[in-house]
């Protein structure tokens, strides 16, 4: 294996290289353009899904009604069972 020569680095090749360094990062003004956006499209995506959450509700709302009702509609032949049954002396 050979071992290369250290070479030293001179402030001009530092300047450069810190130079092309900061060439490669992202400005501020870049970063908040981003923020800008992806704020944006997380507002859009939140109205999207609170649109469709409203649209859900009111599709199931019927569905909702309906089972409400069979409880109600149980519970009142639940009662008229047991009447029956301790009628016929076999209740609980």
């Amino acid at each position: 294996m050979r071992v290369m020569p250290k070479k030293k680095t001179t402030l001009d090749e530092l300047a450069r290289m810190v130079a092309r360094g900061f060439e490669q990062a992202a400005s501020k003004e870049v970063l908040k353009s981003l923020e800008t956006r992806v704020d944006n499209e997380f507002k859009l995506l939140r109205a999207e899904t609170g649109t469709g959450f409203q649209d859900l509700k009111h599709m199931l709302q019927p569905l909702d009604e309906t089972v409400q009702s069979h409880d109600a509609e149980l519970q009142e032949l639940r009662e008229r069972v047991d009447r029956v049954e301790k009628q016929l002396g076999i209740g609980k």
